[in-house]
Parts: C-alpha cells; structure tokens; sequence
C-alpha cells in the first residue's frame, strides 16, 4: 500500500511533505510534527498542530485527537518526520501554527496552547 504525502508550507515559505494517515495505529514510534485535519475544498483544513519525540505514545489514549473528531470533525493524522531534537522540531510547529492558524492551537504558539 503507497503511502500518501501532501506538502504543507510553513509561514516562514519552508515547505514539508507529510505522510497521511487516517488512523492512530498506523502510525510509529518517531520524533515527529503531526496535524490533525480533516479534507477541505482544495486540500486540508489544519485543527491542530503538535510536536512530540515518541508519535507513538503521544498518541495513544490522546484527549486532543478525540476532541479533534468530536468538536472539529479530524479526519486525518498528517506527520513529518522530524528531528530528534526537540527545539529544531518546536521551531517547525510554531511555523506551521502560524501560517495554518489551527483552532485548537488558540494562543498561535503550539501544542502548548491547548488544554491537555
């Protein structure tokens, strides 16, 4: 089965290719950057964006994820691959935050301006 990928931009002009996936269990235990979203005329419409160094188990039991399906109809799970290093990796989310303007993301400043 081939993989999806969809480029998102980041408001800083960087681009990043991200793997689609439409369920938690696909996923893998990685240092990454994840969105929730759901399809929109013309591509995606971004709920949320996080950052974490195990995807895996930031996923698992998510309250946020749930929320993202309930409150905002989440779809998808969109994830980059991403560095090992947690500030390279907060520097990618706060560009994604910014230039998607995600609702769960309400302060613009990342996966720490929602109520976990």
């Amino acid at each position: 089965m081939a993989t999806t990928k969809v480029t998102q931009h980041g408001a800083s002009g960087a681009h990043y290719s991200f793997a689609v996936t439409d369920t938690r269990a696909a996923v893998r235990s990685v240092p990454a950057v994840y969105m929730f979203a759901c399809r929109a005329v013309g591509g995606w419409k971004v709920l949320y964006v996080g950052e974490c160094a195990d995807l895996k188990s930031r996923l698992r039991n998510n309250q946020i994820w749930e929320e993202a399906v309930r409150w905002f109809g989440a779809t998808h799970i969109l994830i980059y691959s991403a560095s090992k290093n947690e500030a390279a990796r907060k520097r990618i989310e706060r560009d994604l935050v910014q230039a998607k303007n995600p609702p769960m993301n309400a302060s613009g400043q990342g996966s720490i301006s929602y109520a976990k």
